[in-house]
């Protein structure tokens, strides 16, 4: 699916998960020449409301594995979880300020 026609300018989209506002666009993917390892690094790419673009990796992973195993052993092996709960209601604020834009 392709928005071409209500994008800002130097954007353009491809994914249900690619992001736009008025700064700029986040997409999933590499949109660009940019360099990793795509077996073990997922890349966004940002472009920015002047055509310039910017490249971040992360980890691939099974996240919603790693999410019930966090939860798991701090429950029941009395871990530290990877995210608190002052993290999970900043993520929770974030949410919420995203969805009172839409």
């Amino acid at each position: 699916m392709n928005w071409s026609w209500a994008l800002p300018l130097h954007s353009y989209g491809g994914h249900l998960e690619d992001y736009f506002g008025s700064e700029g666009t986040l997409l999933y993917g590499c949109h660009g020449s940019f360099a990793c390892n795509k077996d073990q690094e997922g890349i966004i790419t940002f472009i920015g409301k002047d055509g310039e673009k910017k490249f971040f990796t992360y980890k691939l992973n099974d996240m919603f594995y790693d999410e019930i195993k966090s939860f798991y052993d701090a429950v029941v092996e009395d871990k530290e979880p990877l995210v608190g709960g002052k993290e999970g209601i900043a993520a929770l604020e974030v949410a919420l300020k995203v969805l009172g834009e839409i």
